[in-house]
């Protein structure tokens, strides 16, 4: 995960982070890789033609409390965006929480992260300006999610 972030630009960190980091806390970096089964997915890709493992992107939908609602982050290295990679993982992890029961997931995304945008509308998110705070709020009804 370390490594991951080391591949982010500062542009990167604050659209994902929401605030500018040079580094990732050890209390965020535990709150990543300590992952609660029960509440979360979270799933990466890896470069498996690489020498050593490397770490291309994650995704991650965390339940709320009474299982119906989830929110999602989608993080991937600069080198790797707009591969798709993004793209995948999230929809593995719609797939898999709607499995689980989840009827709705949502996100906030930064007004300057067209990407994010453009992500969440290729996978059928709806796009919603939260007024006054310079971000959008995605949200996916799951009943209309294709298997």
């Amino acid at each position: 995960m370390v490594a991951l972030f080391e591949t982010l630009s500062s542009r990167s960190v604050y659209r994902r982070f929401f605030s500018p980091m040079k580094n990732l806390p050890r209390n965020m970096l535990a709150r990543f890789t300590q992952i609660d089964y029960d509440r979360e997915i979270a799933l990466i890709a890896l470069d498996d033609a690489a020498a050593e493992e490397v770490m291309l992107g994650v995704a991650r939908v965390i339940t709320a409390r009474g299982g119906r609602e989830a929110e999602f982050s989608v993080l991937v290295g600069d080198p790797w965006q707009g591969l798709g990679i993004g793209a995948e993982l999230l929809l593995r992890c719609l797939r898999i929480v709607k499995a689980r029961g989840v009827e709705r997931v949502w996100g906030l995304v930064l007004t300057e992260n067209t990407h994010m945008l453009a992500l969440g509308k290729k996978l059928g998110f709806q796009v919603r300006r939260v007024p006054e705070a310079g971000e959008y709020e995605l949200q996916i009804d799951l009943g209309c999610l294709d298997a």
